[in-house]
């Protein structure tokens, strides 16, 4: 199972299971509810691409990570472990063995480091841990570069940490903006 961490933005973030899209939208704009649906629904990448490439604004990123498919789809100034489309876009295939994953909407100044456990945030970052044991190697090519910003603001095991968690009822766009603030250990 991933962890997934988020840094406060102008962006949108969806986190679903294996699959993490950030979004340069407003919250409430319909290509995030469009997203939203397709992610939480378990749908493979190119039905949620279509719908970035028709209705987004801007820059997107959006990945996915699970055994029956590993790819990464950019478009304008969203990042990837640093690499960026600007004025195109980008597919490319993930390596199996990736342990991280980091998504950057390039932006937003870092802010602090908050768990997500699932569904939509405004984000201006996204870093995934896969659970994937990565393979020894004799150099470290496959593992995803991971900002100082973020290996700053990592919570230590005995600290606390306020979570963002957005409650989303029987409609997937319901309690968008709803945020309920918990103290958790790590």
């Amino acid at each position: 199972m991933s962890e997934v961490a988020y840094s406060p933005g102008q962006w949108v973030a969806l986190a679903g299971e294996g699959t993490w899209l950030l979004v340069e939208a407003d919250p409430d704009a319909r290509v995030v509810e469009r997203c939203w649906r397709l992610v939480r629904s378990g749908s493979p990448l190119d039905p949620v691409v279509e719908v970035l490439l028709r209705h987004a604004r801007g820059g997107a990123c959006a990945v996915r990570y699970r055994p029956d498919e590993r790819r990464v789809v950019l478009t304008g100034d969203a990042r990837f472990a640093g690499v960026r489309a600007g004025t195109g876009w980008l597919d490319e295939p993930l390596d199996p063995d990736l342990d991280e994953l980091f998504l950057d909407s390039g932006w937003d100044p870092p802010g602090p480091v908050l768990p997500l456990l699932g569904g939509v945030v405004g984000a201006s970052a996204l870093h995934v841990r896969t659970g994937v044991a990565p393979r020894p190697r004799s150099g470290d090519e496959h593992r995803a570069t991971v900002p100082k910003h973020v290996e700053e603001h990592r919570p230590r095991e005995d600290e606390q940490v306020v979570s963002a968690i957005q409650s989303l009822g029987g409609d997937p766009m319901a309690g968008i903006g709803t945020w309920t603030a918990t103290r958790a250990p790590l």
